[in-house]
C-alpha cells in the first residue's frame, strides 16, 4: 500500500473498507432515484391513456345500445303494423283477441328494448369503473415512484455520511511539515 493511500485512509471521512467514490455514489443514487420517479410518471401516463380509451369504449357502448334499441323500436312498429294489416285483410276486427295479441307483442318487444338499454348501461358503467380504477392505479404508481426515488436519495445520503454528525463536513488534509 502506498504512502498516499495510507494517508488518505487515515484522514478519510469514509469508514475503513468502503470502496466508493462520493461523486460516483452521488451519480448512482441520483440516477436510481430519477429512474424510480420517471418510472412512476410513465406508469401514470400509461394509466391515463388506458383510462381514456376505456371511457371512449363506455361512450360507444352506450351509443350502440341506444342505436340497437332504436332499431328494435322501429322493428316493433313495423311488426305491429303488419300484424294489424294482416288481421284487417282477413276481415278480423282489431278488438278482443287481436287487441290482446297486439298488446302482448308490444310488451314483448318492450322487454327486449329495455334489456338492450340496460345491457348498454351496464357495459358502460363497468368500463367507466375500470377507467377510474386504472387512473387510481396510475396515480398510486406515480406516488410510489416519487416516494421510492426520495427514499433512495435519502438512503444514499445516509450511507454517504451526510447525516452523520461524527464525521467532519469536509475532508481533513494531512499537514506536511518541511
Amino acid at each position: 500500500m502506498t504512502y498516499a493511500l495510507r494517508l488518505a485512509r487515515k484522514f478519510s471521512i469514509y469508514p475503513p473498507g468502503s470502496c466508493f467514490d462520493p461523486v460516483t455514489m452521488t451519480i448512482a443514487v441520483v440516477a436510481m432515484a430519477g429512474s424510480q420517479i420517471y418510472s412512476g410518471m410513465q406508469a401514470d401516463k400509461a394509466a391515463k391513456k388506458q383510462a381514456s380509451a376505456m371511457e371512449e369504449q363506455a361512450r360507444i357502448a352506450r351509443q350502440e345500445s341506444e342505436v340497437s334499441a332504436g332499431q328494435k323500436e322501429t322493428e316493433r312498429r313495423k311488426f305491429l303494423a303488419e300484424q294489424r294489416m294482416a288481421y284487417l285483410a282477413s276481415g278480423v276486427s282489431l278488438e278482443g283477441t287481436p287487441l290482446i295479441v297486439g298488446d302482448d307483442t308490444f310488451k314483448e318487444f318492450q322487454i327486449e328494448i329495455d334489456a338492450i338499454r340496460r345491457s348498454g348501461i351496464a357495459q358502460s358503467s363497468y368500463l367507466e369503473t375500470e377507467a377510474s380504477t386504472t387512473r387510481s392505479t396510475g396515480r398510486a404508481q406515480l406516488v410510489s415512484g416519487i416516494l421510492g426515488g426520495v427514499g433512495t436519495a435519502a438512503l444514499g445520503a445516509y450511507k454517504g455520511g451526510m447525516f452523520d454528525k461524527t464525521k467532519p463536513a469536509t475532508t481533513t488534509t494531512a499537514k506536511i511539515t518541511t
